[in-house]
């Protein structure tokens, strides 16, 4: 599961919404179009949870010490497609390399470390609730939105599922364990961290796997 980094500031604003930072959502699936009064709207930098994904991972040694493979997959749990992006992609590809520390990818030592660096095609959606108070016309300091909203009107208050969508490339860097048990089995523990691009933003995930040694 991915952990993403969300930005602080004017989040299901004018401002945030605009520049493609978030996409602000109404509880009826509908994109906010609305005007929040004075602070509403804002919220601070912080972390939550976003997408899964189901891969599948290929590996060979190249090096006594080294070792490249590759992910394939897909990921669940995109966000809602906004005016201005495209739908959720969840297709996801990886290709990565490994320092073995304690040995090789074949060493038959049952602990092992590794660390990665990797790059590859993906893309990440996480989101928050901010609660939002609708800028009135009776209202000082703001001014109320003149488009129309699909939906209907926005209510005086409500709360917006904020959506942040981070990718569709990236690149990072990982630290993993492997356990081998009896046999051609092991169980792999990898937590990485990486930038997407060209939308910006930094994501955190630990992924679990069980590995099968081919012939």
């Amino acid at each position: 599961m991915d952990t993403v980094l969300l930005p602080g500031g004017d989040v299901c604003g004018r401002e945030g919404q605009s520049t493609g930072r978030y996409a602000c959502f109404r509880q009826d699936g509908e994109q906010y179009l609305g005007a929040p009064a004075g602070a509403s709207g804002e919220g601070a930098a912080t972390l939550a949870y976003g997408t899964t994904r189901i891969l599948l991972h290929a590996e060979r040694s190249l090096l006594p010490w080294l070792s490249a493979g590759g992910r394939l997959g897909i990921a669940f749990g995109g966000g809602p497609q906004s005016a201005q992006g495209a739908a959720f992609m969840p297709l996801h590809m990886e290709g990565r390399v490994a320092f073995w520390v304690l040995g090789g990818l074949d060493s038959e030592q049952p602990l092992n470390l590794f660390v990665t660096a990797l790059g590859g095609l993906g893309q990440v959606d996480a989101s928050r609730k901010i609660a939002v108070e609708e800028c009135q016309a009776t209202g000082g300091g703001c001014t109320p939105a003149s488009n129309e909203q699909p939906g209907g009107p926005n209510p005086v208050r409500q709360e917006l599922d904020a959506y942040v969508k981070l990718g569709q490339g990236f690149a990072g860097l990982g630290f993993g364990v492997m356990y081998r048990f009896f046999g051609e089995s092991a169980a792999v523990a990898d937590l990485r961290a990486v930038q997407t691009f060209p939308s910006s933003g930094t994501s955190f995930s630990l992924s679990l796997s069980y590995v099968v040694r081919a012939p």
